[in-house]
């Protein structure tokens, strides 16, 4: 589904992505771990190209991404970041904003859709009206993730998405990415939790010093 061939990204003499590829197939579950600074979150972005890199391939579906291609990719494989970034207003004001970019205009805001997500992390139909400066850093991510999953992207790259979460938002947010999952879906999860790792996973991948290691 998508592969990633020798990437390097570095600054000055600094190799912050040393040589990494990997490939991630349909029904991929991978927790992905390491040292703070060890490249996790740089690969995730690169990977999504949010962030250049120095060399290296981005091959999807057999074709080369390049920069007339990055909007549809960006639209398949989407990046969660751990801190998301909201726009003023409410819920609904906030998952209604993607459809306004031109490669989601074929798509519409389901309201129906959405309340079952909502309903399944225990939010009713009046969270849509809770205005983003009321939220909780849980609720934030909740809202962030279901703002993804409503476009039904086949990859997702997760940036910790349950750091510094209370234990019942880190549960609701691993079962609105289960209820996402198929077996054509895949996903890279950073998290240092081995627990998580466990529940969420079923590859395990290592990053130290820019090198990327297949544990299982």
């Amino acid at each position: 589904m998508l592969e990633i061939k020798n990437i390097i990204k570095k600054i000055e003499n600094n190799l912050l992505l040393d040589n990494v590829s990997l490939k991630i197939m349909s029904g991929d579950k991978i927790s992905l771990s390491g040292r703070s600074g060890s490249g996790k979150s740089l690969l995730l972005r690169a990977i999504s190209t949010l962030d250049y890199i120095d060399s290296g391939e981005i091959i999807w579906k057999n074709k080369n991404i390049n920069q007339e291609y990055i909007p549809f990719y960006r639209s398949q494989v989407t990046y969660i970041h751990q801190r998301p970034s909201l726009i003023d207003g409410t819920v609904a004001d906030n998952l209604k904003k993607v459809f306004e970019f031109k490669i989601h205009q074929n798509k519409s805001f389901d309201q129906e859709k959405v309340i079952k997500y909502l309903e399944s992390v225990n939010k009713n139909q009046d969270f849509l009206s809770k205005r983003n400066t009321n939220l909780s850093g849980g609720e934030a991510q909740i809202v962030s993730i279901i703002r993804m999953l409503q476009l039904d992207p086949e990859i997702m790259l997760l940036d910790e998405p349950t750091s510094a979460l209370d234990h019942e938002s880190v549960l609701a947010i691993e079962k609105l990415i289960n209820d996402w999952f198929t077996d054509q879906k895949s996903y890279i999860w950073i998290s240092h939790d081995r627990e998580q790792q466990k529940r969420v996973s079923n590859k395990k991948w290592f990053m130290e010093s820019g090198k990327l290691f297949f544990i299982a």
